[in-house]
Parts: structure tokens; sequence; C-alpha cells
């Protein structure tokens, strides 16, 4: 078993606190085409991430111009610089909602046993993260710690038409489909981490959105609408640009409770077991077996919600050709002025 060693840590921690000089993918720990492998396979068994032996680059850190090449974007990195701070120990915020949360604890918790010490120096230690920054946290004065700058992103909102020809109980209705996709994630004064993130999840909630309007099978019964999204529809608009479409656990666990409380139910409905639609890294698999469904709730009006819903993605791509996702996106219903 390979092991790393720490060496020169003035210069070999990241913004978000992993420790680059015992990262297996730090440039002078990835070396050979052992390397490769052991670094691969313990990325599997450990931090659930299988990468290619042969695809795996050498990192320089983030701490470089370069970057964490394997989040060329790195909502933690971009927030650390925003603010002007050497990592994430020196904000007044640290510890954040969008602090690193791995641990050896919850490693060994999701894999039912003790990790090897050498696998733990190897594939866990670099990247506690919390824990690295908090031992910094403990040393610095208070003149040292940076005040959090609040970072907000305008996503130009189209607002409500104030004249519209629709009846009263139709206005009400597009009304609340206008109101969730304005709100469904607010990006008002936040940190720039979590103004990043919450952007790329609100990308993913309104493609979802768009899909299931566009391509969505009304289904009804005595108790309860929904519309049915199959695999193939699915894939075909998220994978797009947007981050977390594939990722069973990040989706169940992050994603669709944040839509339950905005009054959007999605549910995945496989064909038999769920094991069987999902790859060992507990993605959705793009072979199929499976569909999603998606319900509104009294306060997102129901049937007549996603019908609603259906109307207006219909006539948005009817009149507006190739922008019509762009206009979905802002909230624009100057379309209803003209119906």
């Amino acid at each position: 078993m390979k092991k790393f060693f720490l060496f020169a840590m003035s210069i070999k921690i990241s913004k978000c606190g992993n420790l680059c000089a015992i990262c297996p993918l730090y440039k002078e720990n990835l070396l050979t085409e052992e390397d490769r492998k052991f670094t691969a396979e313990g990325c599997g068994k450990y931090i659930n991430w299988n990468p290619k032996p042969d695809k795996l680059k050498q990192c320089w850190g983030c701490q470089s111009k370069e970057g964490f090449i394997y989040i060329p974007n790195c909502p933690n990195r971009q927030c650390a610089m925003y603010n002007s701070v050497e990592n994430c120990a020196y904000c007044s915020e640290f510890p954040c909602k969008d602090s690193p949360k791995l641990s050896r604890e919850m490693v060994e918790k999701r894999l039912g046993k003790k990790i090897p010490e050498d696998d733990y120096k190897s594939f866990v230690k670099p990247w506690e993260s919390t824990l690295h920054l908090k031992k910094i946290r403990e040393k610095l004065s208070d003149n040292q710690i940076v005040q959090m700058k609040p970072y907000s992103i305008d996503l130009k909102i189209v607002e409500f038409p104030a004249e519209t020809s629709l009846p009263k109980e139709k206005k009400v209705v597009y009304h609340a489909i206008h109101n969730l996709v304005k709100t469904i994630e607010p990006l008002k004064d936040l940190s720039h981490a979590r103004a990043n993130l919450r952007k790329e999840y609100r990308k993913y909630f309104i493609k979802l959105l768009w899909a299931f309007g566009l391509y969505g099978d009304l289904e009804e019964d005595k108790d309860r609408a929904s519309l049915s999204l199959g695999f193939n529809e699915y894939f075909l608009e998220m994978k797009k640009g947007v981050r977390y479409y594939s990722n069973w656990t990040h989706l169940k666990e992050r994603m669709f409770p944040i839509l339950e409380k905005k009054g959007v139910k999605v549910e995945l409905i496989p064909d038999n077991k769920i094991e069987d639609i999902l790859t060992p890294t507990k993605s959705l698999k793009k072979s199929g077996g499976w569909i999603l469904r998606m319900s509104f709730s009294k306060k997102m009006k129901g049937k007549e919600g996603l019908k609603s819903l259906q109307r207006y993605i219909s006539l948005l791509t009817e009149n507006k050709g190739k922008a019509a996702y762009r206009h979905f996106n802002k909230a624009d219903m100057r379309i209803l002025t003209e119906m």
C-alpha cells in the first residue's frame, strides 16, 4: 500500500481545507501508472467516485492559478477568492453550510466497517477539510478574521404581466407558476459559495419543470393528477449543462425535498426494484427501467397548475422557437397577453 507524506504545508492547503501534499491527485503524487491505479481504486472504494486510471490528471492545487482541475468552477474556491481570504478558516462565517463535510466517521458509517490506517491517510485524511481548517482557525486572532461579503445573483426575472385577457381563476394559476420560477431558489444576500450552489440547483429545477411541461404525460384519477416523464426525455433535457441530474442520492436527499417545500412533488418510479435502475455509483441508469412522476400541491393549484405549465411551455415553443427556454427561465409570461 502506497503512502503519501506531508511536506511544505505552508503552501499545500486548499481554499476549502484539503491537504494537497497528501492528496493522491496532487501533481507530485500522481506520477506513474501504479499511482493512477492505486488512486482510482481508492477513490472508488472510499469516496464513491470511480475514475478510470488513464483519465486521471495531475492537480496543481487550488491555491495555484490553475485551480482544482476536477471542479474548475469550485464554489468554495470562488467564495474564498471573492472574500480575499487565504482559505475558509479566515472567513467570519466559517464553518458554513458549504464547508466540506467528509470525515473518517462518515466513510466508516457508509462502509459499515473500520478503514485501514494507510487507506485513511491516503483517501480520507486529505479531504477532511473542515477538521484541517478548524485547527487553523484556533490559532487566528480576531483581527485576522475577515467579514464575509454578501453576494447576490440577478436572474433578470420578467414581472408577471399586469394586464391579460385571462379569466381571474386562470390568472391565479399562471401567477403561481410565475412565482415558482421566480423564487424556487432565492439568490440574494448569500455567501458567494451558497449563491452559486443555489444557482446550479436552480438550473436543475427549471430544466426539470421545462422537461415535464414539454414532454410529460398528464395522468388523472380521483385523488390526484400528475405528469409522467420517461427516462429518454429526462436525459435529453437534463444533460444540457445541468449538474447533479443523475446522482440518485443527491436528487433524493437534497434536490427533491427543496421542490416539495415549494409544492412540487417528484417521485422516482422504477419498473421493478430501485437497485435495478442504479449504477454502482448510485446514478440513474440511462438504459431506463424507470419514470419520474411530478404532482402539484394545492398551493401550486394541483391539476390546473400542471395543465397550465404545459400550456405555457407549449405557447413559448410555438411562438419563441429556440429562445423559448430562455423566456421560461426568466418567467417571462408576456405571451399570455397575446391569448
